[in-house]
């Protein structure tokens, strides 16, 4: 009976009931919400319909005019495959809705990613710091949101650092190596910025054993191979194996004051004729400035979005550190955190409601955004140069953060979410930092011990008032009556579904729609949409031309540079009319000679 006991895994029991608990919680209060929420979800849902009825991974509605596609379905083209192929079965069994869509990223995010979290913390230190970790990952406010906002982060955050938990099983068994490559190889399936992991596993792994082994190119090979067919689409759908439309994103969304202006332009047709990239932003009035100065306050923004899990983890580093570390070295590691509280802690409550940084370029400005970003930018480096090469363990971690830190700062645009991968890390050594830091109180002040503080009791309590004091942020949103979209469905929310019904009961089934919010009709409507573009005249009536527009709604087109000519044209006058965005404006084109009359019936 007792080896029996002892065989039971009492943590991996207790986190599993605790994330049965809390998806059955999100479950019933998700269940209720009935709008569908961000357009990522309903690109996703769209294709995985495409997917179910044997169309492939198609679209039926164009939401960017970067690139000409000839007819309203066409091929995906932002690169989320893998999301669509895990969401199409459950469309399948349940059917179509804003819930079931949200179902496959709520099982992840509060059952599955949790568990893998505790297997990590299991194999890079031990049960308590697996438990530990994943159980706060569940309640942790800044990702609580994200399995049921609908975005592809938790997907893919698990889905990776499955393939890092596989890598590092390998270390040990090389067989592991197989299922790390598919599961990579997936990943990037899902989101292509897995493709930055690839250099961190061979370097990690040739930091480690000095050699590149068999089993591991052929895990790297299976990775190219469950990749290879998405790479072999995009090559001759687009003549670029790796090719999204967010490469042309990234670069609005970082550097351009009016997103939606340029966002929406017509990129072809006679409209805006370069496309966004690093040399477009360069060639913009201060650009190379602000890429400087945006690089800067990426670093800081990355710090204050996980200030105390950063500063934990890189303590956690230190003290779990074999080596004996110099005066001037244990100076510098408490000269950089004692910056980064000084520095960016104050900011943190600002950060906190208005996620974004000031940049300036004054002498003055310039000089702030460094000293903010040196204590981040100190504190990665010094963890990769002085620790990366220390243990197994500390090579993965550090690789992952500081090439997510790069990335993000130098290439793409940061949000927290985007760094989900590499939060379960953090997690991982900021709990080992906590337990770390009492173990040395304990060691070095003898004034504690009269205390008989016992760690692990004492870790269990701050889990414990981590909980319940990230309630509020949490599944106390569910229960604010004055909540807002993803917790309930708010005004906004509920007129939108409003205009859906509108327009499922006006239009027959093969009418074409142009609207701002052109995903969420799709969805409720399936009929084919096209999104209203940022631009003249002449580009606009061309869409409406080469996709044979039949209806135009304008809810939700408050802040989109739709030209005054066609609002006047369609509405009737400029400005236009109260409520006119609630109106649903058939129209019949025609040609009069060199002109375009259309006809407009409003409903």
């Amino acid at each position: 009976m007792d080896e029996k006991a002892k065989k039971v895994d009492f943590y991996l029991i207790a986190i599993l009931i605790v994330g049965i608990s809390v998806f059955i919680a999100e479950a019933y209060f998700v269940s209720k919400i009935i709008y569908v929420g961000n357009l990522d979800l309903q690109l996703y849902t769209n294709a995985a319909e495409n997917l179910i009825a044997g169309n492939g991974f198609k679209l039926d509605f164009i939401n960017e005019y970067f690139i000409k596609f000839q007819s309203i379905t066409h091929p995906e083209e932002y690169g989320f495959p893998g999301v669509s192929i895990v969401i199409a079965p459950f469309i399948w069994l349940f059917g179509k809705s804003a819930f079931t869509a949200k179902l496959p990223s709520m099982l992840i995010g509060t059952i599955l990613f949790p568990l893998l979290i505790y297997f990590l913390g299991k194999e890079f230190f031990d049960r308590k710091i697996g438990f530990l970790a994943g159980v706060s990952m569940i309640f942790y406010p800044a990702v609580f949101k994200l399995s049921f906002e609908g975005e592809r982060d938790v997907m893919f955050a698990f889905f990776l650092a499955l393939g890092i938990y596989f890598f590092y099983m390998g270390l040990k068994e090389k067989k592991y190596f197989y299922l790390m490559g598919a599961v990579l190889g997936f990943s990037f399936l899902i989101r292509q910025v897995a493709l930055i992991i690839f250099p961190i596993i061979i370097l990690a792994y040739y930091l480690i054993e000095k050699k590149i082994s068999r089993e591991f190119l052929i895990g790297l090979i299976l990775s190219a191979a469950v990749m290879s067919p998405w790479l072999i689409g995009n090559y001759l759908v687009f003549g670029n194996p790796i090719f999204s439309v967010n490469q042309y994103v990234v670069w609005i969304d970082r550097y351009v004051e009016h997103y939606e202006q340029y966002m929406f332009a017509v990129y072809w047709n006679g409209g805006v004729r370069e496309l966004p990239s690093a040399l477009w932003v360069f060639n913009q009035p201060f650009g190379k400035s602000f890429y400087f100065m945006r690089v800067l306050s990426t670093f800081t923004a990355e710090l204050l979005s996980f200030f105390f899990l950063s500063i934990l983890s890189f303590i956690g580093l230190v003290l779990n550190s074999a080596k004996r570390l110099g005066n001037r070295v244990k100076l510098w590691i408490v000269f950089l955190i004692v910056l980064a509280f000084l520095l960016d802690l104050p900011l943190l409550p600002a950060f906190a409601k208005f996620p974004l940084l000031y940049i300036g370029y004054t002498l003055k400005d310039v000089a702030i955004i460094v000293l903010r970003a040196l204590p981040y930018i100190g504190i990665v480096l010094t963890a990769l140069f002085l620790f990366a090469k220390e243990s197994k363990r500390n090579a993965v971690f550090i690789l992952l953060w500081s090439t997510f830190a790069a990335f993000f700062a130098f290439y793409w645009l940061f949000e927290k979410r985007y760094f989900l991968p590499v939060i379960p890390f953090l997690l991982i050594f900021s709990w080992v930092g906590a337990r770390s830091i009492l173990e040395k109180l304990l060691e070095n002040f003898p004034n504690f011990q009269r205390f008989k503080i016992n760690i692990d009791k004492t870790l269990a309590i701050i889990l414990i008032i981590f909980i319940l004091i990230s309630l509020p942020y949490t599944f106390g949103k569910f229960l604010d009556e004055k909540g807002k979209f993803p917790y309930r469905d708010g005004e906004q929310e509920k007129q939108t579904l409003y205009m859906a019904q509108k327009i499922n009961s006006i239009t027959e089934k093969d009418a074409v729609l142009m609207a701002c919010d052109l995903g969420v009709f799709n969805f409720y409507t399936g009929r084919k949409t096209v999104e209203m573009p940022s631009d003249n005249l002449q580009n606009t009536l061309g869409i409406v031309k080469i996709y044979n527009v039949s209806h135009i709604n304008f809810m939700g087109c408050q802040t989109r540079f739709v030209d005054k000519g066609f609002l006047k044209i369609i509405t009737g006058s400029y400005p236009p009319p109260s409520g006119y965005e609630f109106n649903l404006y058939e129209i019949r084109p025609r040609e009069a000679g060199e002109r375009v009359e259309i006809e407009v019936i409003t409903h």
